[in-house]
């Protein structure tokens, strides 16, 4: 969602949380960095 939609990662951990998902923001960030590149091709 991040990469498609302009969140911060604090509303990503929202959005998951809502779903009962319990998520660092420091998880979505390193995980940006991760995969980011290759969902941005």
């Amino acid at each position: 969602m991040y990469l498609r939609y302009p969140l911060s990662y604090v509303d990503v951990v929202d959005l998951l949380a809502e779903r009962g998902l319990e998520i660092d923001r420091s998880t979505i960030y390193r995980w940006a960095q991760t995969f980011g590149p290759e969902l941005a091709c």
